[in-house]
């Protein structure tokens, strides 16, 4: 889904949940493997808390603002 970027895609979203589609960040506003943003959440009818979902959206998130939206990637910490 994520073309050349697969495997960056895998590392932020290793960083932000460890991979764990079950994931809740501290805030209790990003969920899933992606660690989406409450702010997101309003664009999908699906569960986020499931791998397609919450992935798909990403990819939404991410032709439409690039990576900045997650804090990992913006730090350098992925």
């Amino acid at each position: 889904m994520f073309g050349k970027e697969c495997l960056l895609a895998v590392r932020v979203f290793t960083a932000e949940s460890g991979l764990n589609p079950k994931a809740v960040g501290d805030n209790g506003k990003s969920i899933g493997i992606a660690q989406i943003n409450y702010v997101h959440w309003h664009k999908v009818s699906c569960n986020l808390f499931t791998t397609k979902c919450n992935v798909v959206l990403a990819k939404q998130i991410r032709d439409s603002s690039g990576w900045y939206p997650w804090t990992v990637y913006r730090l350098g910490t992925y």
